[in-house]
């Protein structure tokens, strides 16, 4: 029986209670005990080895890195041993009961050793179903208990999503607490290297690798000096570089200490609020036309270590400011650029660039309902690595910012006009009250990642 199946059990139980007609007994009860074969969802084994994959970083890692982390996984722990432990007694339960139910369907539906339905046994064969589904439920509300616990610990997304991309956990893990620390911003958002998406894909583009070049892979993780580089390498791999340019990738940032590595390979730090620059060049738009411009160049950095590199290895004013130029050229082939940077536009070169397809939408902040459904959008795609451009605006369509990361009722906004990272309360997306951060009050479009492709 699939994790959410229990309602159709508790449908036939009250079927069993209202049959009268003893012809069809047999048959429904055959069909009650069918609904209820399989055992409650999970493995425990496997829970104990991710919970014992979370002990084992948070041992390696409480020396290197702050306490937040090691407390996290070892929290982390303690909710996945408990559910290992809910799990197997749940599944115990389930054998012991199903056992049970079988003898109360042989007792309602035989009279003696006559193969004869007798109703009046069904009130034990309806009983034991009941018991059955209370094993489910408490199943679910064991898994629901752990989700709720998880709600608030570092890299729990990240981690998952790793291990769910065939990872192994203790893997996962690892990379998963590798972090983007820039001096002035904090880390009460998730700043993870890699993203929730970007960790599921790592798996999945390793085992696709050809023997030769998993081969060549697993040789560069072995040769990298620190578990960031080897963050940086899976990131790169995930953004589809061929193994050549992962190699020589590998050769340039060996050895490099976290803070190259951070502002050399990213354009923003997601973790908090405050001014964002690389080399000393704050990372904004220069000029009155290209806000969305330069979001597209940082959400298309986040996706990809390489291009971040190709900004930041030589003269970086010169060499943004030349993709400023490019990006903004490229996006407004028949849009008048003095205007900025259609949805369209913005949409066609994130999906060129990302290897993920975007789509925008217009959007009514006078409509509640519409707003609402647009911010859940908007935050998903945040809490999965996917940097969102958001279009603000008063009568007409003004200004693009850049949504990066999401914390309780709180979004983190990139401004490009002034290059700082600011805390906006969703209630003012949904008030169009957004002017004081963004410096215009209303949403009027959003370019949205379409992950279902």
């Amino acid at each position: 029986m699939a994790s959410s199946d229990y309602h159709q059990v508790t449908t036939l139980v009250q079927r069993l209670g209202r049959l009268l007609n003893p012809v069809t007994l047999v048959e429904l009860i055959r069909e009650v005990i069918a609904a209820v074969t399989d055992p409650p969802p999970g493995d425990p084994a496997a829970l104990e080895a991710l919970a014992q994959a979370y002990r084992t970083a948070a041992q390696d890692l409480r020396p290197l890195t702050p306490a937040r982390v090691p407390t996290a996984f070892t929290e982390a722990a303690a909710a996945l041993d408990d559910l290992a432990e809910t799990v197997r007694e749940q599944r115990r339960r389930h054998t012991e009961l199903r056992l049970a139910l079988r003898a109360a369907a042989h007792d309602a539906t035989h009279v003696g050793a006559a193969p004869l339905p007798d109703p009046t046994a069904l009130d034990d064969v309806v009983r034991r179903v009941n018991e059955l589904v209370a094993v489910y439920t408490a199943s679910l509300d064991a898994a629901d208990r752990v989700a709720s616990r998880f709600t608030d610990l570092a890299g729990r997304a990240r981690a998952a999503a790793g291990v769910d991309g065939g990872l192994p956990p203790a893997e996962a893990v690892v990379l998963a607490a590798q972090m983007v620390t820039v001096p002035g911003i904090g880390d009460g958002y998730d700043d993870g290297i890699l993203s929730a998406a970007q960790l599921r894909l790592a798996g999945w583009r390793r085992a696709g690798l050809s023997p030769a070049d998993h081969a060549a892979f697993i040789r560069l993780l072995g040769d990298a000096g620190s578990d960031a580089e080897r963050a940086w390498l899976h990131k790169a791999l995930v953004a589809g570089h061929p193994m050549a340019e992962l190699i020589e990738f590998a050769g340039t940032i060996r050895d490099r200490d976290t803070g190259w590595l951070d502002a050399h390979l990213s354009l923003i730090d997601r973790g908090g609020t405050g001014n964002q620059s690389r080399l000393a060049h704050d990372v904004r738009q220069y000029e009155d036309t290209t806000c969305g411009t330069t979001c597209l160049i940082i959400t298309r950095a986040e996706a990809d270590p390489l291009y971040a590199l190709s900004l930041t290895a030589g003269d970086f004013p010169a060499r943004f400011a030349a993709e400023r130029a490019r990006v903004h050229d490229e996006t407004n082939v028949l849009w008048p650029e003095a205007l900025g940077t259609s949805p369209q536009g913005m949409a066609r070169y994130l999906s060129a660039n990302t290897g993920i397809r975007h789509d925008w939408h217009l959007v009514d902040d006078t409509e509640a309902r519409r707003i609402s459904s647009v911010l859940r959008e908007i935050v998903a795609a945040a809490d999965h690595g996917h940097p969102v451009p958001v279009l603000v605006g008063g009568p007409v369509p003004r200004h693009y910012v850049l949504v990066v990361g999401h914390s309780a009722g709180d979004v983190l906004v990139y401004e490009p006009t002034s290059g700082d990272t600011v805390r906006v309360p969703g209630a003012d997306f949904l008030a169009g009250t957004l002017q004081p951060r963004t410096g215009f009050p209303h949403i009027q479009a959003v370019v949205l990642p379409d992950t279902a492709h």
